[in-house]
């Protein structure tokens, strides 16, 4: 058994270890009348619970993906004829029902038979021209049969293949990545790992470091050849990447041999298996997704759990000390001090409160101030168009100029992409710290009694600590996946995660899909540049300042007709509309919450002699149970950070 082995089955049995616990701390919130756990716990507890992943994967055109999915399908479903290239995405996911439909962006599907596949997956469709609307815009094919070769619960986005000369980089970076556990990046045994693989790596780094390297086609070369290219390619991500990755080993495969075994009798299947490398690839791809996605959702859920735990504590302990104070006026102070408590944070936190008044205001500066510096991004003189003003300077021959006015496009809109992406995290990340104070007054209202933390630890270490600096983060995957859809291309869409209001777990706000702009790319190129290399720069500077000026006006332009914002102003209005009902929300249940406790105290001075020692009693012993429960999340705590050590590396 592997070390890596060790640490999947370590990392499984602190799953179900996880789960047990979360069931049991839902279970006796309930038994004891404590205030509904988090959403989001319950969201973390049943994907806990399902055990499933969802792999991204990507790379240039050409390397074999669709091949690959095919093989691990044990079918060829996914087009991979050359001349009709696949431009959608498609998720392959586990079923014994075999079902094909197409998902588009505002929710809604339509079954299609499997014989149309190429045509909906095909970049000829998707380059028609046309601006579909959000009801024709595809979100990606979903393709549900049963799954020969790949392991139990996982499933398969297959995004379309990749050139320099398509602006999808960013856009499958920051619209598909966030969804997926990790992702599968395609290499090739043809030639080492290009610049243009580096660079779609660097973008992918900007979102996740959970990369998993394949090189398809071993079958097609010399195993010497092939594995002086694995090496390579292990030695040029080493050193560009270092530890900014999760793994630089690279595994090889030949989805030629594992596809015969699909259809080849017992004996024959295993020599294929073999021959395939199937084995040790897809036992590397389980220890890795538990290793890089296994450990951060039990994070997560831990983590959302012992905030839970520590609240309801409270309110077990302020219970107990309420049944058990020696006088009426003990009780009566406390009474008082716990309406005392809710008066405070109703008067602060409520739609009228100061604080309230004040969180407002300030969230409103951080977006518009975000809006400004995305808008300033945009304008004349930007750093968007003085890199390509900087590489027309140094075009010095008429194919080099070509080569430019054919990438430019495509690396404007991901320049803008990236930027977008960048300013939307700044703001979120903002947000976070402004509710902060927020976060604490929930977390306080209630009877202000110090409960005895004896014999309890507390200490959750780096993985409370992480929760607690970026609510984004930690509940982004357990909300939901709520997102906002801005479409670039005509071969996918930019999504951009949304607001998850910091300090409580509710759903995110759903996205919000508009019609794909082909016409940024498709009209970007008008033939080829001819004359005088002095004549091509200023064509090219001309075609530059058209090109800017489709980006910002995609972004920026409101539709009067229609009545609605820009899409940068529909997306932060979204966002301030989601954080004030978050907070109002949970600010009328914390106040029902505070007002039942109050209830508890007064009742609690109606009782007499034995009904109140009685009482008292079932308290404390209700108390100790959830104690213990608090016992068992921190082991699971030393348990998650026992694994954060690196393991030791498995040969490739």
């Amino acid at each position: 058994m592997t070390h890596s082995g060790n640490v999947t089955e370590q990392i499984e049995g602190i799953r179900r270890q996880t789960v047990a616990v979360l069931d049991e701390l839902i279970a006796r919130a309930g038994e004891f009348e404590l205030a509904d756990p988090s959403p989001a716990l319950g969201r973390s507890r049943e994907k806990l619970r399902e055990n499933a992943y969802k792999v991204l994967v990507v790379g240039e055109a050409k390397r074999g993906k669709s091949t690959f999915v095919n093989a691990l399908i044990g079918r060829d479903v996914l087009p991979t004829d050359v001349d009709v290239a696949t431009s959608q995405v498609f998720n392959v996911r586990p079923s014994e029902r075999e079902a094909y439909r197409l998902r588009f962006e505002n929710g809604s599907e339509r079954e299609i038979p499997p014989g149309d596949l190429p045509l909906y997956g095909s970049r000829v469709m998707a380059d028609t021209g046309t601006v579909p609307t959000a009801d024709q815009v595809i979100r990606w094919i979903e393709v549900e049969m049963p799954l020969r070769f790949l392991p139990k619960g996982v499933s398969i986005l297959d995004t379309p293949g990749l050139g320099a000369l398509y602006a999808g980089h960013a856009q499958i970076t920051h619209r598909f990545v966030p969804e997926a556990d990790a992702v599968i990046f395609v290499l090739e045994s043809g030639q080492p790992v290009v610049e243009d693989d580096l660079k779609f790596i660097e973008q992918i780094l900007t979102v996740t470091r959970n990369i998993f390297f394949i090189q398809t086609k071993i079958d097609q070369y010399a195993k010497e050849d092939w594995q002086n290219i694995q090496r390579r390619n292990q030695e040029i991500l080493k050193e560009r990447f270092e530890d900014r990755l999760a793994d630089t080993r690279v595994w090889p495969v030949s989805s030629t041999n594992l596809r015969k075994a699909a259809s080849a009798d017992k004996k024959t299947e295993q020599a294929y298996l073999m021959v395939s490398r199937h084995k040790e690839l897809m036992a590397a791809l389980k220890a890795f997704l538990a290793r890089v996605s296994g450990w951060g959702r039990t994070a997560e859920a831990v983590a959302i759990a012992a905030q839970y735990h520590a609240t309801s504590r409270k309110a077990l302990a302020d219970r107990l000390a309420g049944l058990t104070a020696e006088s009426k006026q003990q009780q009566a102070e406390m009474q008082k001090a716990a309406v005392e408590s809710k008066q405070r944070f109703d008067a602060e936190w409520g739609i009228q409160g100061q604080k309230y008044r004040e969180l407002r205001e300030s969230l409103q500066r951080v977006i518009s101030v975000g809006k400004q510096s995305f808008a300033n991004t945009m304008q004349p003189g930007s750093d968007i168009e003085l890199a390509q003003k900087t590489k027309i300077d140094e075009v010095k021959y008429l194919k080099q100029a070509n080569r430019v006015a054919e990438e430019m496009p495509g690396e404007i809109i991901t320049a803008a992409v990236n930027t977008w992406a960048r300013v939307c995290d700044e703001v979120q990340q903002r947000c976070v710290v402004l509710l902060g104070p927020f976060a604490e007054a929930v977390d306080d209202i209630g009877a202000p009694v110090a409960p005895d933390r004896s014999g309890f630890p507390t200490d959750h270490g780096d993985t409370e600590d992480r929760f607690k600096r970026d609510y984004f983060t930690a509940l982004r995957s357990a909300a939901g996946g709520g997102m906002l859809v801005l479409g670039v291309s005509g071969m996918s869409s930019l999504v951009m995660p949304s607001l998850a209001a910091a300090a409580f777990a509710s759903p995110m706000m759903p996205f919000v899909a508009v019609p794909v702009l082909t016409v940024l790319v498709g009209s970007g190129i008008k033939g080829a540049l001819g004359g005088q290399l002095k004549t091509a720069k200023q064509q090219l500077k001309v075609r530059l300042a058209e090109q800017l000026q489709k980006v910002r006006r995609y972004f920026f332009d409101v539709d009067l007709a229609a009545g609605s914002f820009s899409r940068v102003d529909e997306y932060f209005r979204a966002l301030d509309l989601t954080v004030n009902e978050h907070v109002r929300v949970l600010v009328e249940k914390k106040s029902k919450e505070s007002q039942a406790e109050i209830a508890r105290l007064k009742e609690a001075m109606q009782l007499e002699g034995r009904e109140r020692e009685a009482r008292a009693r079932q308290t404390q012993e209700q108390l100790a149970k959830w104690d213990n429960m608090g016992k068992s999340l921190n082991a699971v705590i030393a348990q998650l950070k026992a694994l954060q050590r690196p393991t030791a590396p498995l040969t490739a």
